[in-house]
């Protein structure tokens, strides 16, 4: 017995806690509120476990300072690095809406939290880049985003990755890939053109569902030649050259792993 105590010790020492997250969340929320308590109590434990699923899948803890309150805004959470904070030692700061986040069930909780916090490992295991196509680059950036959200929250459905948690989204990525052919034709030759300037907004990544879909169906047809986490650590050139392609495989309706029928959607 003498012998076992010690090493219960250091192995109780050595394991990793799972309740206390080193983000620290702060918030206006009147904790006398049951309600609010419950919520506040909800995200921390969120908080805990995305930066835990962030360290295994990535190998970084993120820094970052979580402050929850009711915002007017449209947002559900918002990350905030502040310049070169990161390069300062200054953590960022994650803005929790909520008012919004208040309707989330776990599952859209823990991948927007994912989303968001990825944000601030980013920039610590990729190489900065420059690029005067912006159209090419938030493809990158959104696929990215939504692909790395999958690895830390695997399972979900697909739309959820893209960030989309409105009622509607299983509808809304339904009827994405109903003209995915279509969509991936017309952004192929945009970017074959070097007109991305001048593509329609319903085409073109950015809030819009299409374009976050997009983003994260052209990160899916890599899987088929490369490890996912090989995909995380791919730069940027090589995404712009990998692109066409891609799309190429998306016009087709084939060679993709983990396609549609795994998310019920028809």
């Amino acid at each position: 017995m003498r012998r076992v105590l010690p090493i219960l010790i250091l192995l109780l020492f050595a394991s990793p806690s799972t309740t206390i997250a080193l983000i620290q969340l702060e918030s206006s929320l009147a904790t006398g509120d049951a309600e609010s308590r419950a919520l506040l109590d909800r995200l921390k434990n969120v908080l805990a476990l995305t930066e835990k699923r962030i360290k295994e899948v990535f190998g970084i803890v993120p820094e970052a300072v979580a402050v929850a309150a009711p915002s007017a805004d449209a947002y559900d959470l918002l990350l905030t690095l502040g310049g070169s904070a990161p390069k300062e030692g200054k953590a960022a700061v994650l803005k929790i809406n909520t008012r919004v986040v208040s309707d989330y069930d776990l599952e859209d909780l823990r991948i927007a939290t994912a989303r968001s916090l990825y944000q601030a490992v980013w920039p610590k295991f990729r190489k900065p880049y420059t690029t005067d196509r912006e159209f090419v680059a938030r493809l990158y950036t959104e696929g990215m985003t939504a692909y790395a959200a999958e690895l830390i929250v695997p399972r979900a459905a697909t739309w959820k990755y893209a960030g989309l948690f409105v009622k509607d989204g299983r509808e809304l990525y339904g009827r994405y890939l109903a003209g995915e052919r279509e969509l991936a034709a017309a952004v192929h030759q945009a970017v074959m053109r070097g007109s991305e300037g001048n593509c329609p907004g319903d085409l073109c990544p950015g809030p819009t569902a299409n374009g976050r879909l997009l983003g994260y169906r052209i990160m899916k047809t890599f899987e088929k030649d490369m490890d996912p986490k090989m995909i995380q650590l791919m730069g940027f050139v090589e995404f712009r050259d990998r692109l066409p392609h891609a799309l190429e495989v998306l016009q087709r309706g084939s060679g993709m792993k983990g396609d549609p029928i795994s998310d019920g959607v028809k």
